[in-house]
């Protein structure tokens, strides 16, 4: 399996966790935008996410992550994979850490904090 195929099953993946739990969701596949899904939910922040199965982003790209988040007014999210699991993150303002994102408990907060 090529890693293109790998990462686009990934996206998928994460589209239907999400949906599963309420969310709309946009893919923009094959833009090679900032980020790979929009996650809209009635009453908390968008979700602006980038996917990744190992979960590395390097330092350029959690610059433009975090740019281009502040400007739609979103949270960005990297969703990596751990041991056939998704995980997901939010971004910190440092830029440089990632605090941990529960969907369900977003869904049912309306925010992570």
């Amino acid at each position: 399996m090529s890693n293109y195929t790998r990462g686009a099953y990934f996206e998928r993946s994460v589209m239907k966790q999400l949906t599963a739990l309420g969310f709309y969701c946009v893919r923009s596949a094959g833009s090679h935008g900032v980020f790979d899904i929009i996650a809209l939910l009635s009453g908390a922040m968008p979700l602006m996410i980038q996917c990744k199965t190992d979960g590395r982003v390097d330092p350029e790209e959690r610059a433009s992550l975090w740019r281009e988040s502040i400007k739609a007014g979103a949270w960005a999210v990297r969703a990596r994979r751990v041991n056939k699991n998704t995980i997901f993150d939010v971004l910190n303002p440092d830029q440089t850490t990632w605090r941990l994102l529960i969907p369900k408990i977003y869904v049912e907060k309306g925010s992570f904090v």
